[in-house]
């Protein structure tokens, strides 16, 4: 396996970030894709993914156009994504700037949401499929989940997020809110000790 961007090595990753437990890590085959680090509970999910798409450096200002570009072509290949087909139920939600709070640079991520149900559903063991028990065509909210697209850049790497919560859960954004804190706590300590040139 490469080595993972900001951490080096699997050992030194947070076994948990709020309730999410972490269950593993995937190494890209283009370096630049980097990697994805993978935390659950339940049928929360959390996808981290750091890359730097095979530049020598990326910007750590948020509002940069290169992050801003990242988060947008992203947020695309979602969009894309939806209308072929991998996205039953598929409803775009809010574009806009998320502030963690707390001493966290302001604005912290760019951050989208969206509804969803179906293949792409949060699942049993696949990311890849519906989760036992669920009927995507029913007309109640069976089966949905809502999704957070969360992008920033850290040490020189992007730092985008799928966070994945069942719809009936999503109000409960304390959550969401404690993965996130967790998470830029570490990857700035992380950025503090091993600076990327």
């Amino acid at each position: 396996m490469n080595a993972i961007p900001l951490f080096e090595t699997e050992g030194a990753l947070p076994g948990f970030l709020g309730a999410l437990r972490y269950e593993g890590c995937e190494a890209f085959e283009d370096a630049g894709l980097g990697v994805r680090l993978a935390y659950g509970s339940g049928l929360t999910r959390a996808d981290v993914y750091l890359y730097d798409s095979g530049t020598p450096y990326v910007s750590n200002e948020i509002d940069s156009e290169e992050v801003e570009t990242h988060f947008l072509q992203a947020y695309s290949n979602i969009l894309e994504a939806a209308e072929m087909g991998g996205y039953e139920r598929f409803q775009a939600g809010a574009v806009e700037w998320m502030q963690l709070p707390g001493d966290f640079p302001k604005p912290s991520y760019h951050w989208a949401t969206f509804v969803f149900g179906g293949r792409h559903g949060v699942r049993n063991g696949s990311r890849n499929g519906p989760r036992k028990g669920s009927d995507p065509c029913h007309g109640d909210n069976s089966g949905l989940f809502v999704s957070h697209l969360m992008v920033r850049s850290d040490g020189g790497y992007i730092n985008k997020i799928r966070y994945t919560v069942p719809l009936e859960d999503a109000e409960q954004v304390e959550g969401l809110i404690q993965f996130l804190v967790d998470w830029q706590n570490t990857v700035q300590a992380c950025c503090c000790e091993v600076p990327r040139h």
